[in-house]
């Protein structure tokens, strides 16, 4: 039967997790035999499963040695073309999302290993070089999956988080002009009253309006959950940076709202289902006048 080994040394000697050997002994894949709370391998078995676990592995995953049977295979040749020239079109697209995804990956070995398996190459492969078994290269595969799959949508939650402080930093400038504004008046009623007085807080500028608060709740909507615009249509505001009503009036302000069709993938359906719900929503006029432009 050769050597016994404890769980902890076959973990270290052959770099695989201790719950997976635990799972090997549980399907009576390999040899082994508990003492009291200590679980001991044979040394010999585990190495022999894992050289053929490998082998085995490998010719099942491998699938650029999956060829079709000739019968199956009726592809028209101007179709077969199409479907190579966009491969290679997407080739390097696909590695820089691979690349971009990696990098949500912490572990120096992990992000390696993911990069070369998703581009394409086997797990033995990866295993050789990077002197791994190959159960271990599938492993750290596996768990950079889960790291990234924790991860998805991060961008979207701080985009959110970010919105949220712009806006209420808006509402307290908002509020420090009106104040200033009430210091002024303030300010005059007392020279009136009693002379010159000292002014112990900073006067506004003369340009600086009052924005009431009302119209400071309606720039703060989320355009997301206030208009229920369609997937697309939030999809092309949020990969433009416009969370809020005010980012959307302010993008608009200048050369009006065709402007939003610079944005990638918005199209004239998009546009008319945009201007069609502001103006149900009273925000613009069926001109495109905004009684709100003259606050931003």
């Amino acid at each position: 039967m050769g050597k016994w080994i404890t769980l902890n040394e076959a973990s270290r000697e052959f770099s695989i997790p201790k719950h997976e050997i635990l799972r090997l002994i549980e399907k009576r894949e390999i040899t082994a035999s508990k003492n009291e709370n200590l679980w001991f391998v044979s040394k010999d078995d585990l190495a022999s499963y894992l050289d053929t676990s490998e082998d085995t592995q490998d010719k099942a995953c491998d699938i650029r040695d999956f060829v079709l049977p000739d019968p199956l295979v009726t592809v028209d040749l101007s179709d077969l073309k199409f479907i190579m020239k966009s491969y290679q079109q997407m080739t390097p697209l696909f590695k820089m999302i691979i690349h971009e995804m990696a990098m949500l990956i912490p572990d120096p070995k992990k992000r390696d290993v993911f990069v070369d398996i998703s581009s394409g190459k086997s797990f033995k492969e990866v295993a050789e070089k990077y002197d791994l078994p190959n159960i271990k290269a599938r492993y750290l595969y596996s768990a950079s999956l889960k790291i990234i799959e924790k991860k998805v949508g991060f961008l979207q939650r701080y985009r959110e988080e970010k919105a949220t402080l712009i806006n209420y930093n808006r509402k307290l400038e908002i509020e420090r002009k009106n104040l200033l504004r009430s210091n002024t008046e303030l300010s005059k009623k007392m020279e009136k009253l009693s002379g010159p007085t000292i002014d112990l807080i900073e006067k506004p500028e003369p340009a600086m309006n009052f924005i009431p608060v009302e119209v400071v709740k309606v720039l703060s909507q989320k355009i997301e959950e206030t208009f229920n615009f369609s997937k697309r249509t939030t999809n092309c505001f949020n990969a433009a940076g416009i969370i809020t009503l005010e980012d959307l009036l302010r993008f608009t302000k200048d050369n009006g709202f065709d402007k939003l069709l610079n944005i990638r993938n918005f199209g004239i359906s998009c546009l008319n289902e945009v201007t069609a719900r502001l103006i149900a929503k009273k925000i613009i006029t069926r001109k495109q006048k905004c009684q709100y432009y003259k606050y931003l």
